[in-house]
């Protein structure tokens, strides 16, 4: 992870959300932290952003090496309706 390191900080900008294809961008405050963990070896992200009917939303994702190389996994946890998601991702070809 340490190609990340250059990241490192804190982050903010606007965010564009849309359930559908037909339902029109809302527009909203986006923040986030990006910081190394485990010795380097982990990358997390910790963001926070606004749905337009359930206000604030914050969540954690966190970024490994894969046991594959060229590889990474992913972890992504977010508060209230969002559930959990996990993925190991491999470079497209």
């Amino acid at each position: 992870m340490r190609h990340i390191e250059h990241h490192v900080g804190a982050w903010v900008g606007p965010n564009g959300f849309r359930l559908m294809p037909s339902d029109p961008l809302a527009d909203a405050p986006m923040s986030a932290t990006v910081s190394l963990a485990a010795g380097g070896e982990l990358a997390q992200i910790a963001y926070s952003w606004v749905h337009p009917a359930d206000g604030e939303q914050d969540g954690l994702l966190v970024l490994g090496q894969g046991d594959e190389p060229e590889s990474a996994a992913t972890a992504d946890m977010s508060a209230g309706a969002y559930p959990a998601m996990t993925a190991e991702l491999r470079r497209a070809a």
